[in-house]
C-alpha cells in the first residue's frame, strides 16, 4: 500500500507534462486550499483474493485510511465455487465504521456513488458492525441481493464506483471514499473485486466528494499559470507607471 498526500501516483504522468508556468503557479501558492487536507491512497488495482474456494471465510483487503493502529474497512470476497461468489464490505475489527447506503429486506446495501457525490455529515449512512450476519455491507451476489447497486450486467463491464465511509480517528468523525470494481464474469455472481484507490479528509467532521484527491487537474493548473502570468504582467505595468 502506498499512502500519498496531495500527489497520487495515477497523476504522476500528468504532472510531468505540466508547463513550467503551471509549476511556478503552484510553488507560488496560487492553488486554492479547498482540498488541501485530502490524503490520497493508491492501491494499484489490487484484486481481492479468497485463498480457499468453498470455505466459509472471506478473503479480505484492509483499508486503513490514516495508517494508524486501527484499521477501518474490509473489502471482502468469498468464492463459493469456480463460477461465482459474494462481494461485501465489513468494518475492521474494533472500528466504528459506517457506509453510505440503505437497508432493504434485511440487507445492508452500500451505494455505488458517482464521482463528485457528497460524502459528509448529511449523507445517509448505515452501520455495519454487528458481525457477519447483519454486520456486512452487501455489494453483489446475483439474485441473492436483489437491490444491490453493484451487480454488473451479464457479459457487461465491471460495476465501478465509489463507496463512501464515515470512520473514527480518535473520537472524531472523518469521511472518505474507496473506488472499487465488481467484475461480472460468471454473472450474476461476481468473480472478484478490484480495489483501485481511496482518499479521506483529514479535517474532522468535514465532508469529501467521491473521487476528490486534492490534486488540481492539468486544465486547472493551466488556468492557474495564466492567472499567475496575468498577475505578473499587472505588477510590471504598475511598477512602470509608478
Amino acid at each position: 500500500m502506498k499512502i500519498k498526500s496531495n500527489r497520487p501516483a495515477l497523476l504522476e504522468q500528468k504532472w510531468k507534462s505540466y508547463t513550467a508556468a503551471g509549476a511556478a503557479a503552484v510553488a507560488a501558492g496560487f492553488v486554492g486550499n479547498a482540498q488541501a487536507a485530502i490524503t490520497f491512497i493508491d492501491y494499484n488495482d489490487t484484486v481481492v483474493v479468497d485463498p480457499i474456494s468453498g470455505d466459509a471465510i472471506w478473503g479480505n483487503f484492509t483499508i486503513n485510511f490514516n495508517g494508524d493502529a486501527q484499521a477501518d474497512v474490509l473489502i471482502s470476497y468469498r468464492n463459493f465455487n469456480a463460477t461465482g461468489g459474494t462481494a461485501n464490505t465489513f468494518p475492521a475489527a474494533g472500528a466504528a465504521t459506517a457506509v453510505v447506503g440503505a437497508i432493504s429486506a434485511g440487507f445492508n446495501y452500500p451505494s455505488r456513488l458517482a464521482a463528485n457525490a457528497s460524502i459528509g455529515p448529511s449523507a445517509a449512512f448505515i452501520l455495519v458492525n454487528g458481525g457477519i450476519v447483519g454486520g456486512r455491507g452487501d455489494l453483489a451476489w446475483g439474485p441473492g441481493y436483489p437491490s444491490s447497486n453493484w451487480v454488473a450486467p451479464v457479459g457487461g463491464p465491471a460495476s465501478t464506483g465509489y463507496l463512501g465511509f464515515r470512520f473514527k480517528i480518535g473520537a472524531d468523525d472523518h469521511f472518505g471514499w474507496v473506488r472499487i470494481s465488481v467484475d461480472p464474469t460468471g454473472a450474476p455472481s461476481p468473480r472478484f473485486v478490484t480495489v483501485h484507490d481511496a482518499a479521506y479528509e483529514t479535517v474532522p467532521n468535514t465532508g469529501i466528494l467521491a473521487g476528490a484527491t486534492g490534486i488540481p487537474e492539468p486544465a486547472s493548473l493551466g488556468l492557474l499559470a495564466l492567472g499567475s502570468l496575468g498577475l505578473t504582467t499587472m505588477r510590471r505595468r504598475k511598477s512602470a507607471a509608478a
